[in-house]
């Protein structure tokens, strides 16, 4: 902004509209409000009209424009500019007074609501223009209809003081040159023409625009919020926007001009807090957690705190669907997949610009935020907001899978308080280098991998030109037809599903908690689907090797048997040690484990 003594620096509400305090502090040449309808967006702009609408120094109040909750209340704006402060408060007379005699230079406001469209509408564009544009500049006008409707106006025909239809002049590939009337343009283009007119005709200190993106298609829409930025070089801009994809940082990355972004918090909303907070701009990656998202056309989101979180994520997502998935499969997934991250400590706030359904999205918490992630679940199903998707917590990730299938948004909390936990590494600055280099993903996140792509890896697929080969660990095969016990087809499927369960049980620590499931089984199917586990979950990753001894030794404490049944179980489990001809497990590590479970069997 050219002159900074009409420049407002801050803004501080109390018992203004839905605001029962509210205090806006850096404003800068370009601030844009984001947030869902009803949230106080053009509340904000319209209590800054309020400094331009001084007369003997009262400025207009209305009834509907006090506290909704406490209609009594005092009404208090306190403006602060380079060289003053100004408060307006509310009096007995229904109006704003200004205290004191103190005078000042008031600033020209321009606010364009968004019941504009429809005046834009019911207004013939030609006699509009003409009255506007008298005193403006029509090169300065045609640059920036040309910059946001289309590059290739040439020029703008037709008197501007009345007496004709105004045509826009454009050249077509070939040099051809080609005359419209601008009247008979859609509604989109007219809205923006009268925007613009509206805006050079009437000059402001400061500009306030209520949604400007509507009626914009998506180019037109970067091309508008470029122009807004070139105007804030000699206006104050203030925007509202509940559109994320609109507000894209890349534009100003390298501007001179001061940006200020403003967020609607849900979660302080619902404690009484002010509804509205700061974001730091500077770092175009801080709206990598809440811009792409909105007009993602990915399939999976997975949602982390910071960008440690993305880089360790993405590293082991990687890794897992290389050993899951065929070549075909594991290109489709990670293209149709996309990790974003949630600012950071900020993250209660930025839940709200999670898609719902048909994304299948799920948010991962480091386990420091347990008691804090309840508080703010409750605080969004209390929100009454509609458009939110419904938020669950997980307590295991078996949780996860059950609430994709119910389209809500499952909420994880890792088993670690930092990501770096899981890498091992003090210096945060190798956790990218150091989370590539590692060859076992912890079970942990496989689970929570399986639980987001069970439609995709239901058959449990296995490359078979891959089994064997160093540092692969294929997905378990779906144990099915092939595991030939002697009960019914229907105890199979029991085994089969306590298979698979125990696989997602198995805790960070090697301990190996039974599925509930396993409990519906006699000794003999137990223990066979216990050894069925260990041995996907060794294929998978999920459970090491090295780990088997332990993990068995563990379960011997707790599952009593025979050794005709221990043997008979180990017995069941040939057809997968020489599947394919490829050895998966050796047999000596099925006869360790055997005979950890006979060691400790009565």
């Amino acid at each position: 902004m050219s002159d900074d003594s009409m420049k407002i620096d801050s803004l501080q509400l109390q018992g203004y509209t839905v605001f029962e305090r509210q205090n806006l502090q850096n404003f800068g040449d370009l601030n844009i409000i984001i947030g869902p309808n009803n949230s106080g967006k053009t509340s904000l702009l319209r209590a800054i009209t309020k400094i331009s609408k001084i007369e003997r120094g009262r400025a207009p109040l209305q009834d509907s424009e006090r506290f909704y909750e406490q209609q009594d209340r005092r009404v208090r704006l306190d403006f602060s500019f380079a060289d003053e402060n100004i408060v307006l408060e509310s009096d007995n007379m229904g109006s704003l007074e200004l205290p004191g005699e103190g005078s000042f230079d008031e600033p020209d406001v321009l606010f364009c609501e968004t019941e504009r469209l429809t005046d834009y509408k019911n207004t013939n564009l030609d006699e509009f223009l003409s009255d506007q544009l008298q005193s403006v500049d029509s090169e300065k006008f045609l640059n920036a209809l040309n910059e946001i409707v289309d590059p290739n106006i040439a020029d703008l025909y037709g008197s501007l003081t009345g007496g004709g239809d105004l045509q826009l002049s454009t050249s077509d590939q070939d040099g051809n040159t080609l005359r419209h009337e601008l009247n008979r343009h859609g509604s989109g283009v007219k809205s923006i023409a009268m925007l613009l007119a509206d805006i050079y005709a009437a000059d402001p200190d400061t500009l306030l625009i209520d949604e400007p993106e509507m009626g914009l298609y998506p180019a037109a829409k970067r091309r508008f919020l470029k122009l807004l930025l070139e105007l804030s070089e000699v206006h104050q801009v203030f925007i509202t926007t509940q559109d994320a994809s609109f507000v894209n940082p890349l534009f100003w990355r390298d501007s001179e001009q001061d940006i200020s972004v403003y967020h609607y918090s849900v979660s302080r909303n619902m404690q009484g807090r002010q509804p509205f907070l700061d974001l730091e701009v500077n770092e175009p990656s801080t709206f990598a957690g809440f811009l792409p998202q909105a007009t993602s056309i990915k399939d999976y989101h997975l949602y982390v705190e910071g960008k440690d979180d993305v880089k360790v994520i993405r590293s082991y997502l990687h890794s897992f669907l290389d050993r899951a998935a065929s070549g075909e499969t594991q290109g489709d997934l990670l293209d149709r997949t996309e990790i974003y991250h949630l600012n950071g400590n900020n993250w209660e706030h930025f839940l709200s610009t999670i898609p719902s359904s048909p994304y299948s999205s799920v948010v991962l918490l480091d386990n420091d935020m347990d008691g804090q992630a309840d508080n703010v679940i409750r605080r969004y199903e209390e929100s009454g907001y509609q458009s939110f998707p419904d938020f669950v917590k997980c307590e295991d990730t078996v949780d996860i899978r059950e609430n994709l299938r119910n389209s809500t948004v499952p909420v994880y909390l890792l088993n670690h308080d930092d990501i770096s936990d899981y890498i091992g590494v003090d210096n945060k600055q190798d956790i990218a280098e150091e989370a590539w280099n590692k060859e076992v993903i912890p079970r942990e996140i496989v689970n929570v991998f399986y639980s987001l792509y069970e439609e995709e890896l239901s058959s449990h697929e296995v490359v078979k030109d891959r089994i064997g080969k160093e540092n692969t660990r294929p997905y378990p095969p779906k144990p099915t037809d092939k595991l030939s016990m002697d009960p019914t087809t229907e105890a199979k499927k029991q085994i089969t599903d306590a298979i698979e369960e125990y696989v997602r049980v198995v805790k960070p620590d090697g301990e190996i908690v039974p599925s509930p499931k396993l409990d519906q089984l006699d000794t003999h199917s137990q223990i066979t689907a216990i050894l069925l586990g260990m041995r996907a979950g060794a294929m998978s990753g999920v459970l090491k090797e090295t780990e088997a001894e332990a993990s068995v030794e563990e379960l011997s404490r707790k599952i009593k048997a025979t050794k005709n049944t221990v043997m008979s179980a180990k017995n069941q489990l040939q057809f997968i040690t020489s599947k394919d001809g490829k050895v998966y497990i050796a047999d000596q590590d099925l006869e360790d484990a055997a005979q950890y479970l006979l060691e400790g069997s009565d």
